[in-house]
């Protein structure tokens, strides 16, 4: 397990950080799902199942998605993270991968997952991830 500081910009407030996040499975806390490539996430070095441990200076290790999107909707247009990475995860995501992605013509909505109660609940998202 890897440890990292990012910090990621975006240029105005109508634009977004490129990422969206997911609970864990498994693992309590909040995870990349989907990044957008050359967007603020993109540049700034996340990965998919980076998971977030602390946003801003507050410690996100046992939060989940509906505590995570409120202070990344809150940082403006810079967002600084401290996030864990499984090299052998990322690993795996890049080789999963298929042309087109989830960022393609066909999927271009770009949907925060998030878990209550046991039921799973697929939403657009804010602008402001």
């Amino acid at each position: 397990m890897v440890v990292l500081q990012v910090t990621l910009y975006k240029g105005s407030d109508m634009e977004d950080f490129g990422f969206s996040v997911a609970d864990g499975l498994l693992e309590k806390g909040v995870y990349v799902k989907n990044i957008r490539p050359a967007g603020p996430g993109d540049l700034g070095g996340l990965k998919p199942y980076d998971r977030l441990l602390q946003i801003n200076h507050v410690r996100t290790r046992d939060f989940d998605c509906c505590l995570v999107v409120p202070l990344i909707a809150e940082s403006g247009n810079k967002l600084d993270l401290v996030i864990s990475r499984n090299p052998l995860a990322s690993q795996k995501s890049i080789e999963q991968t298929l042309p087109g992605g989830e960022w393609s013509e066909q999927n271009s909505a770009f949907f925060q997952q998030s878990s209550h109660g046991g039921n799973l609940e697929i939403r657009e998202p804010t602008n402001t991830l």
